[in-house]
């Protein structure tokens, strides 16, 4: 089997397919990009070493998004492989071509966007087989293209082949423009386009060496015909009393001392859990003065 590029604390890991983690919004303007518009950064001497990025099950803070476009054509596929939370196995997917008759295959933005970065420089040995230059050019995704989808959504398009990019950081796209052609820059077993799916909290800084997500996500669950995984719902945080009376007692047990027996519909406000029972401050009319605090069994509330 090929192996592509994927990093798992340094060492090349044999592919299982498979994947919440949440974070702030970034707070800053989508307009970012255009407004610093930036050449590609270029090195053909320099090998970088970017954090292994973390899977995620889904985007942080609600967010939707559907990709519009497939990035590439291929012969085969690879797929992402990680679990939430965790250090991905396979950070992306891949589009490998490995047919020779076809001398080109262009690749495409999977969505509306803008260019974000641009990582240009790496070279490849040859174009199919094992590339044997600088293979930790780029941080193994050798030349590659980052487009900004608006709130802290990216996608990636690695391994490009060199001088097929004539993209630069501001430049606008949408879903169906070409972005590079596929290569074997980097990290990489033959050709091939690795495709990412990113959240990122922060910019990306045109003028440095290669930069990681946040979070990365399998790609292939919001290609176009697909229903994109749906954020979980919020934990709800029981705040009234559902029984006729309701023991509050001193400690979490029935054997503590009963402080005060609040009625049904009584409110109260929750400060901690321990097991079955919720340690409450009663917020009612009737104990506003007392500021009584205490413990209650949970089947006595919602």
């Amino acid at each position: 089997m090929t192996v592509f590029r994927f990093r798992a604390s340094g060492v090349l890991c044999v592919l299982v397919a498979i994947i919440s983690l949440t974070t702030v919004l970034p707070a800053f303007s989508s307009d970012y990009y255009t407004q610093n518009p930036a050449p590609a950064y270029h090195s053909t001497t320099l090998q970088e070493n970017a954090p292994v990025q973390t899977a995620a099950a889904a985007f942080p803070n609600n967010l939707r998004f559907q990709l519009e476009e497939i990035p590439s054509i291929a012969t085969y596929k690879v797929a992402f492989a990680g679990t939430a939370g965790k250090k991905a196995g396979h950070e992306g997917m891949d589009f490998v071509h490995n047919n020779p008759a076809v001398a080109h295959v262009k690749v495409i933005a999977a969505a509306k966007g803008t260019v974000a970065y641009v990582r240009t420089g790496c070279p490849q040995s040859a174009m199919f087989g094992k590339n044997a230059s600088l293979r930790e050019a780029g941080s193994g995704w050798g030349n590659h293209v980052v487009l900004y989808h608006g709130n802290g959504i990216y996608t990636r398009y690695a391994h490009l082949a060199p001088g097929s990019i004539k993209a630069k950081v501001g430049d606008k796209m949408v879903a169906g423009d070409v972005i590079g052609e596929m290569g074997n820059s980097g990290r990489s077993e033959t050709r091939h386009l690795h495709f990412e799916l990113g959240y990122k909290s922060s910019y990306f800084i045109a003028s440095k060496p290669a930069q990681s997500f946040d979070l990365v996500l399998n790609p292939e669950k919001f290609f176009p015909g697909t229903k994109p995984p749906q954020p979980a719902a919020p934990a709800v945080t029981p705040s009234t009393f559902i029984s006729d009376k309701n023991n509050v007692r001193s400690g979490p047990s029935t054997s503590e001392k009963v402080i005060a027996i609040p009625l049904k519909g009584d409110k109260f406000k929750l400060i901690e859990r321990k097991g079955e029972w919720l340690k409450v401050h009663l917020s009612g009319t009737k104990f506003e003065e007392e500021k009584i605090i205490g413990w209650t069994h949970q089947s006595n509330v919602r």
